[in-house]
């Protein structure tokens, strides 16, 4: 049986939504990618693929009665351009994912916790690869502030996120800390 590697969503929209919301499971939950089987796979001329793309909530009767993990895919395209469904019973894609290779996460060495947004490089060797959040220590501990900053800065860059807001923050004879959501 085949397998495939995704993070599943509920009730994804369509396929902006999906890949938005597994990028912030990702980023912001730090939620691990998970190997799936393939049951069956479906697949669409281009015109009905790019409809099931604009509206996975629609009621679809390709997926009437079928059960397990489905890849959704245009004929003659590659697995990985498909949108991985499980129905759980309905006949629309209650929960989708997008494929995913191990070059579209990564795995923090100095944190373990998986990214996919761009790495910073670590000040300690100027070439290992780190999530941005390691790096934003790191770069913070190099400007001579202490582990209960930077705890105070996690904490600050939840708030940020979920607000949406961009938070500096200025101490004398140090650089301005800047925490951005987008980033």
């Amino acid at each position: 049986m085949k397998k495939v590697v995704t993070i599943m969503v509920r009730k994804a929209m369509d396929y902006d939504d999906l890949l938005a919301s597994q990028k912030m499971m990702v980023t912001k939950f730090h939620t691990h990618p998970e190997e799936f089987s393939i049951s069956s796979v479906v697949e669409l001329s281009h015109k009905e693929f790019e409809d099931f793309k604009n509206d996975l909530l629609a009621e679809r009767p390709f997926l009437e009665n079928r059960d397990g993990i489905i890849i959704v895919k245009e004929i003659g395209k590659s697995d990985f351009s498909g949108i991985i469904v499980q129905t759980s019973g309905f006949n629309y894609a209650r929960y989708s994912g997008l494929p995913m290779r191990k070059v579209d996460y990564k795995k923090c060495p100095r944190c373990g916790e998986y990214y996919v947004e761009y790495p910073a490089i670590s000040r300690k060797d100027n070439k290992t690869e780190i999530c941005p959040r390691c790096g934003t220590e790191e770069a913070i501990l190099a400007c001579g502030y202490d582990f209960k900053f930077i705890s105070f800065l996690d904490n600050l860059h939840n708030y940020a996120n979920q607000f949406n807001v961009s938070i500096t923050i200025s101490a004398p004879d140090k650089e301005d800390v800047v925490i951005d959501p987008d980033k």
